[in-house]
């Protein structure tokens, strides 16, 4: 019986880096996080003056030509936007710490997704080793007793029964790991979700 899952673990360092990137609540933090920051660089710009050039030109009455012209700043100048400086500042302030809250619980979510795993896959291996191993052998050679007269039926059939629980054992242990793997996989955000059944797939045939 084959195990279920039992290939090797990526690192949780290469896990977290997954989640970063596949984690949709990740994804809206960052986007939240560079948002805030476009704000504030939005606000600081707003901050510098603008300054009006002007060009006027002038006849005199001794047909002199006289060309000039001027700056214009606005007033106050030394405003320089601070109260909207501040508010953008804070949002972003608030955009990382947001982000940062959500790093440590997906990171917990992670670590304790694979920590499941590899635990039910230890426990999935344990089992098969002893059944497939020890109680598959020691079946046959009670079933070759048997059939040469030095056992008892009833004690073949104890042992069967025996065998049959441990299989089921088996797999129930590997349904767990099948499990873990998708809490896992949850966790760093690549769930995978089946494509829909056609139609024809989903209607039942006529009778």
């Amino acid at each position: 019986m084959e195990l279920v899952n039992a290939e090797p673990l990526p690192p949780v360092q290469e896990l977290l880096v997954l989640a970063a990137q596949n984690r949709g609540e990740m994804v809206a933090a960052e986007f939240e996080r560079r948002t805030a920051r476009a704000r504030v660089e939005l606000a600081q710009a707003e901050a510098v003056p603008e300054v009006g050039v002007s060009v006027f030109y002038r006849r005199e009455a001794n047909a002199d030509s006289i060309v000039g012209g001027g700056l214009s700043v606005p007033l106050p100048i030394f405003d320089q936007n601070h109260g909207a400086i501040a508010a953008a500042g804070a949002g972003e302030h608030q955009a990382e710490a947001a982000k940062a809250r959500l790093s440590i619980q997906i990171e917990r979510e992670v670590v304790a997704a694979l920590a499941e795993l590899t635990a039910t896959q230890a426990t999935a291996a344990a089992i098969q080793a002893h059944v497939v191993g020890t109680l598959e052998e020691n079946l046959g050679l009670l079933q070759q007793a048997f059939e040469s007269g030095k056992m008892a039926s009833t004690e073949v059939l104890i042992f069967r029964q025996h065998f049959r629980d441990s299989r089921v054992e088996l797999v129930e242990a590997q349904a767990a790991a099948a499990l873990a793997r998708i809490q896992l996989d949850a966790a760093v955000g690549r769930v995978e979700v089946p494509p829909a059944l056609p139609p024809s797939a989903t209607q039942e045939s006529p009778r």
